[in-house]
């Protein structure tokens, strides 16, 4: 795979993390009391649980999403690829 390649599909995977990313937000955001009542409540968790689980998960996804995808891909385009 050329270094050309490997920046396209960074920035393919970029995107698309993106677009996931902000699906699970807003899933979290909008619907939050139906998403709850079926995941939170029959595990037994407090409603303040179930969001700093949920709060976790989104900072991890996004950390990571910097780290693996946009970042290397910023550094390949300043490299000129």
């Amino acid at each position: 795979m050329s270094a050309a390649q490997f920046t396209q599909a960074l920035l393919t995977c970029t995107v698309i993390d993106y677009g996931l990313l902000l699906a699970y937000f807003f899933i979290l955001r909008f619907p939050h009391q139906w998403l709850y009542r079926l995941s939170g409540k029959p595990l037994g968790v407090s409603e303040a649980q179930f969001d700093a689980a949920n709060f976790s998960a989104l900072v991890i996804f996004k950390v990571a999403w910097i780290f693996l995808n946009l970042v290397p891909y910023i550094a390949l385009r300043l490299a000129g690829f």
